[in-house]
């Protein structure tokens, strides 16, 4: 390993997400940080829209066999 390497090698999760910084500009121009909790949220609404989907289209193709 090299001295960059060793640099900029995350040794605990703090800096590991102090490595990966992100903000959302809000409509008056200021930066809301993105979070953790923000993504985990994100994808959980994610996966249900996803399986709402699912049973939609489901529903659908089962009515047009039927």
């Amino acid at each position: 390993m090299n001295v960059m390497q060793k640099r900029t090698q995350a040794n605990t999760e703090a800096d590991m997400e102090s490595l990966f910084q992100g903000a959302i500009i809000d409509e008056n121009g200021r930066e809301i940080p993105i979070t953790r909790e923000m993504i985990t949220e994100a994808c959980h609404e994610l996966e249900n829209s996803r399986h709402h989907y699912a049973l939609d289209y489901s529903a659908q193709r089962d009515k047009r066999l039927s």
